[in-house]
């Protein structure tokens, strides 16, 4: 049996309230470990990651 989530007029349930898991931590988590791995990839190839950045300017002119 599932139990009837509270509702108000002004808002929706919230991520957490209906599944149990908090949405924006999960996304904090995931950009932090995005980051990191980028900043591991510009350290072991800055070359390669300038050679990004270049293009990317590139590609805007």
């Amino acid at each position: 049996m599932v139990a009837a989530l509270p509702v108000t007029a002004d808002a929706a349930p919230t991520a957490v309230a209906a599944t149990g898991l908090d949405v924006e931590a999960i996304e904090s988590r995931v950009e932090r470990s995005l980051v990191k791995k980028v900043r591991r990839l510009i350290d072991d190839f800055p070359e390669r990651a300038l050679d990004v950045v270049r293009g990317w300017i590139a590609e805007d002119r």
